[in-house]
């Protein structure tokens, strides 16, 4: 695809996210595409080396999903704090009754579960307060590296960044927030992985 094309398309992906009212700027679509917010403002200048394909093609997908998805009226399970302990979200996903568990409005199709983001370890993109709509990612599904998931982990469930590593029964996780270090963890410790759908800033 040419430069010229790549940025009409680009556009075109922004200007209907933007009609969605899911974001409201270009830093809140760069967060949503899970890509920096100065190379996405290169992208949209229209410089070849900012502008690839993979980057396009994300952001037309999104933009898709969003045409899909958007205004449904639909309500998921919110993880609430009060079990957040040793409770799994599969717990919630599966099983807690609506006297058990708050239920909130969803903007978007395909979530199963939302949850509220604690600290400050992922910001500025997923701030304290924040809340993010989840779909469960199948056990032989594949993992894109480097992008946003909510692991659910025998200690707890953690929003991170996932990397592999040379072993491959170990994954990295990583914030955005670099005051935190990353750490390492087992998939076997690993009870469930869910994708970030979206982010909902109250």
């Amino acid at each position: 695809m040419e430069t010229n094309a790549k940025l009409r398309a680009l556009k075109d992906a922004y200007e209907r996210c933007l009609a969605t009212g899911v974001v409201r700027n270009q830093g809140e679509f760069a967060a949503l595409i899970d890509m920096n917010k100065t190379t996405l403002s290169s992208a949209m200048n229209g410089s070849p080396k900012a502008l690839t394909d993979s980057l396009v093609a994300k952001a037309v997908r999104v933009a898709n999903e969003l045409d899909q998805r958007i205004n449904t009226n639909e309500t998921v399970p919110i993880f609430p704090f009060s079990v957040r302990g040793g409770a799994s979200l599969n717990d919630i996903s599966e099983g807690m009754t609506d006297a058990e568990c708050e239920r909130i409005v969803t903007p978007i199709r395909g979530a199963e579960l939302a949850m509220e983001v604690v600290g400050d370890s992922m910001a500025p993109a997923f701030p304290a307060g924040a809340r993010v709509l989840l779909k469960k990612v199948p056990d032989d599904s594949f993992i894109s590296w480097g992008e946003v998931f909510v692991l659910d982990t025998v200690n707890g469930q953690v929003l991170k960044r996932i990397l592999p590593t040379d072993d491959e029964s170990i994954w990295e996780l990583r914030s955005d927030n670099p005051a935190y270090p990353p750490f390492r963890i087992r998939t076997a410790q690993v009870r469930s992985v869910w994708r970030v759908l979206l982010r909902m800033i109250q």
